[in-house]
């Protein structure tokens, strides 16, 4: 789960990516937010849709009519809706600003305990 480090790293891996899989969540306190939602990576063709599955009601996403969709297992509704998505490509984009943004809060609260006893 690397919901609040997206954009760090581990001995140059980017976090998220260490396991089969990463977890992103995009709520409102997140680095980047597209007010709800969030995110599974993987390189796992199995988990991958697995994943894809078990957000969209189960559906396989085979073809185009949804209505003819099978289920290969029970599922929920996890997506987030298109607008949102929308967002958070948006706020993907601005990710090196917004850990610019964090690093300069960082070294201003770093400066400012430094000087209590």
């Amino acid at each position: 789960d690397a919901c609040q480090a997206i954009g760090g790293t581990y001995k140059g891996k980017p976090l998220g990516s260490i396991g089969h899989l990463g977890c992103f969540s995009f709520d409102f306190v997140k680095t980047i937010t597209c007010g709800e939602g969030g995110a599974v990576i993987t390189n796992n063709e199995q988990y991958y849709l697995n994943a894809d599955h078990y957000s969209d009601h189960g559906h396989d996403h085979i073809g185009n009519d949804r209505g003819a969709e099978t289920h290969p297992f029970l599922g929920y509704n996890f997506r987030i809706s298109e607008l949102h998505a929308a967002v958070g490509l948006a706020q993907v984009q601005r990710l090196p600003e917004f850990l610019q943004i964090q690093k300069r809060n960082l070294n201003i609260l770093k400066e400012a305990l430094a000087n209590i006893k």
